[in-house]
């Protein structure tokens, strides 16, 4: 190492990290964090769950039977 580099005791970021958010609260305390992988894995649950709901559908749909024909109901017997 050259005696003339600074010496940093934080390492430097990476230019290939990507987006990062941190959420606050109101005392300035880190609620949470959102890197990209919590991006990638929503992306990723929303089109399993598209695709579950159009799978369903379509077998739904499938598995209909037709309407049943009416039925002509005659009265009761009366009994005296």
């Amino acid at each position: 190492m050259n005696r003339f580099e600074p010496k940093s005791s934080l390492p430097l970021s990476k230019k290939d990290e990507g987006w990062l958010v941190q959420i606050y609260g109101a005392q300035r305390r880190l609620l949470c964090v959102l890197d990209p992988s919590h991006g990638w894995m929503f992306l990723m649950g929303c089109a399993a769950g598209l695709l579950f709901a159009v799978l369903f559908v379509n077998l739904d749909r499938q598995s209909a039977s037709p309407p049943a024909p009416a039925t002509v109901k005659s009265p009761p017997l009366q009994v005296d």
